[in-house]
């Protein structure tokens, strides 16, 4: 050890990282913690602190992900205590496993055609039955500007959609102001917006693998938005306990993260062997989970946790959904 960086001659008298002044019994700094150590950075020691870091058994994700998998509840019992060095911040990690997630699920949809094949099926089968835009305007599908105006919003905006995805069955014109002058609408920016969109269906059809990339990586942060919502049901179901609301965020923090955890190795293991009923299992593993959390952290008898153990689960699934709808709808809004 005695070309070790923390070799007692490597020792100096000012913390190189905050500049806080050390005495040479100092193996750490005081201040920030950094050791304290004059040696110049080698491979080996620079090796050495990457791998320990990430696999040393008093490593902080390690202990995070080992209480969080096997010790439902403790891990958010230990951090609202106190053991704040311990663990990994629990929103920090959180987000790291969403990450991970959203990563596995891009490399699933790039190699994902069968969705795509279908809605090629679709497209093949959408022919226009018009033949010109005199036809079209002439039919009974088409509504001019002042028709469109005396219809309510909702009836004139859906009047426009099938306007435009009829027009653009029959001349592939990318441009809207040409369409919509085609058209004899006025170009006004919903009017574009409609149009816009409706040509992005098109290529939404024809490769859906790229709309739904570009949802997933907006989840996380809708994902991540929906969570103080959670925390305050959780909060509201449990607000006679001595845990503020701060608290009962991290609880909910944790057991979002165990799920995405669990939810990364199912999404891997259906992937290699095609097992789809592994999601039944995750499941079942995630609720078993989530109630021995609930009566570890807040301590209830067993029937009030049963009682608020079924209504915290179909407040998540509600809330799941109606992420899942705004998710859809608002990427597509901007996409």
């Amino acid at each position: 050890m005695k070309n070790s960086r923390f070799s007692y001659k490597y020792r100096g008298s000012q913390c190189l990282n905050c500049d806080a002044l050390l005495d040479k019994s100092d193996r750490f700094c005081h201040y920030c913690g950094q050791l304290n150590s004059t040696k110049k950075l080698s491979f080996k020691d620079f090796a050495s602190e990457f791998f320990g870091g990430l696999f040393a058994y008093d490593s902080r994700v390690y202990k995070t992900l080992r209480k969080l998998l096997f010790s439902p509840g403790r891990l958010s019992k230990e951090y609202v205590s106190g053991k704040r060095n311990t663990y990994v911040n629990p929103f920090r990690f959180f987000l790291s496993l969403a990450l991970i997630i959203f990563i596995l699920y891009g490399i699933k949809l790039s190699y994902q055609n069968e969705t795509e094949n279908a809605f090629k099926d679709i497209i093949t089968n959408t022919e226009s039955e018009c033949t010109s835009i005199e036809n079209f305007k002439n039919s009974t599908a088409y509504y001019s500007e002042e028709e469109l105006k005396k219809l309510s919003f909702l009836n004139s905006s859906s009047k426009r959609i099938g306007i435009y995805n009829e027009y653009y069955k029959i001349k592939k014109e990318p441009s809207s102001l040409v369409a919509l002058k085609e058209l004899n609408h006025t170009h006004t920016r919903l009017n574009s917006y409609y149009y816009k969109k409706t040509l992005q269906v098109k290529e939404v059809m024809k490769d859906p693998s790229s709309f739904i990339s570009y949802m997933v990586s907006k989840l996380p942060f809708i994902i991540f938005c929906f969570i103080p919502i959670s925390a305050l049901f959780v909060w509201l179901s449990f607000g006679r306990t001595s845990y503020n609301y701060m608290e009962h965020l991290v609880f909910t923090f944790n057991n979002q993260s165990f799920f995405f955890f669990t939810y990364a190795i199912a999404l891997t293991i259906k992937d290699i062997t095609g097992f789809s009923s592994i999601y039944f299992l995750l499941f079942i593993v995630y609720n078993i989970h989530f109630y021995l959390a609930l009566k570890r952290f807040y301590e209830q008898k067993t029937w009030k946790t049963i009682v608020k153990f079924v209504f915290l689960n179909t407040i998540f699934i509600t809330l799941a959904l109606f992420a899942t709808i705004i998710s859809f709808f608002g990427t597509f809004a901007i996409y």
